[in-house]
Parts: C-alpha cells; sequence; structure tokens
C-alpha cells in the first residue's frame, strides 16, 4: 500500500522545482519512517528529489530548516507548527 500511494505521489513531483511540491502526514513516527524508506528506494533514480523527515521528538528548528526539499513527510503537529510559524 505505501508503494502505490508513494509512487502517485512521486508522479507529480517538478524536478526542476527546489521547494516542498508533497506534503505525506501520517498518524504516527513508525508509518512515517516506513513512507520514507519506500520513498527514498523508488526514487533512487530521481536526482532531484529530496525527503525531509519531520516528526516529533526530533530538534523542531532543524525539522522546519529542513522543509526546503520538494517532498515532505511526517507527523502532523510537525507540518502544523511549520505552517502556523510561517516557514512553509
Amino acid at each position: 500500500k505505501t508503494g502505490a500511494f508513494m509512487i502517485s505521489a512521486l508522479q507529480i513531483i517538478d524536478e526542476t522545482v527546489n521547494m516542498p511540491q508533497v506534503i505525506i502526514l501520517s498518524p504516527t513516527s513508525e508509518l512515517a519512517q516506513q513512507t520514507l524508506k519506500v520513498g527514498e528506494d523508488l526514487s533512487r533514480f530521481m536526482d532531484n528529489v529530496h525527503f525531509s523527515f519531520t516528526v516529533g521528538g526530533y530538534d523542531r528548528e532543524k525539522n522546519i530548516n529542513e522543509l526546503t526539499g520538494n517532498n515532505t513527510k511526517g507527523a502532523a503537529q510537525i507540518i502544523i507548527d511549520a505552517v502556523i510559524y510561517s516557514q512553509i
């Protein structure tokens, strides 16, 4: 299921645009980790696709600063925090 979901997300990315284009929210950090691994595996030949693993329990400022890639996935609260603080 994660692979099918990630393939759809990767297909809509324009690799010439260096900004977040896909945000995947996961209900748990374990599912976010699984999604990250699958995404990295599927995009290994997509040179300009970058991921940010953004979940609670990590350095919030670092997480927000990482949200400059074109595919971002993570726990909902960190993404919401980034939006509230006008970082993305």
